[in-house]
Order: structure tokens, then sequence, then C-alpha cells
């Protein structure tokens, strides 16, 4: 599936949706890291079902992390505004899952172009709000890094 993927054959895309589908927590994870890899609107949406999700329970949890993971890595700054919402949510029961969850997203703003992420982060930045304030910053620092860098060049 990687070397489908490699190669942008289009089976690979059905491949990775059928997987993402298939109820099995070990085969969907799989499937969710080699998601990034695509720019398939399919998958692009399948991985925003799962951002949306509710739940933290362990499989859950990962789940929702891996596919922030695979959008930063697709970097569509179309899954900003939804990264924004759970951002923007708050969980009684689960506080730190949903922080933990909230920091996977703060990092992962970095990788989007620095137009969309630099706004975002220092918003984030400039809140105080305690480990996410603090992440924002240094994933900040990098962004600006970045956009000098390839200013530079």
């Amino acid at each position: 599936l990687h070397i489908f993927l490699a190669f942008k054959d289009t089976r690979a895309d059905s491949v990775l949706l059928q997987e993402m589908n298939s109820g099995d927590y070990e085969r969907c994870v799989k499937a969710i890291t080699l998601a990034g890899m695509t720019d398939n609107s399919q998958v692009f949406t399948k991985l925003m079902e799962f951002v949306r999700e509710k739940g933290f329970k362990k499989e859950k949890l990962e789940i929702r992390k891996e596919s922030i993971r695979a959008l930063a890595a697709i970097a569509n700054p179309a899954a900003l505004p939804y990264l924004q919402k759970v951002l923007k949510s708050i969980s009684l029961f689960s506080r730190q899952k949903l922080l933990t969850l909230k920091l996977e997203i703060v990092s992962s703003i970095e990788n989007y172009p620095s137009g969309d992420a630099l706004p975002l982060l220092r918003k984030i930045a400039a809140s105080g709000k305690g480990e996410l304030a603090i992440r924002a910053g240094k994933s900040l620092k990098n962004v600006k890094g970045k956009f000098i860098e390839s200013a530079s060049k």
C-alpha cells in the first residue's frame, strides 16, 4: 500500500478508505498513518470525521491523534477550522485527555502553510492558557523559522 501511495496509484486511496472503515482498530490506525501520503478528498473527509468524533477511550483517542497527524502531513488549510473547534471544546470528565488532543493539534499546525498557521498560533500563544500557549509559542517560532528560511531561498 505504501508503494501504491508513493506512486500516486488511485487504487491505494480505495484501499485506505476500506481499511479506515473496516471497524478493526489496528487496520484503521495503520491506514490512517499512511493517509498523509494522499490528497484524496474522500480520505481527507474521513480523517476529519475521525477528528470530530466524540469520546476519549484509548483507541478512539489514538485514532483521533493519528488523524490529526495525517491531516498535518496533507497540510490542507481547510482542516484548520475543524481543528479550531476541537481547540475550543471543553470536557468536564476527560480534561487531561482533551488537553493531550489539543496539544497534538497545536503541534500539528506548524505543518500547514505559514499564512494560515501564523495567525492561529499567535492567537493560541496570546491566550495564556498554560501548556497550550507554551506549545503554541514553540510552534510559532518553528513556523517563523521555516518562513524566514523559505523567504531567503
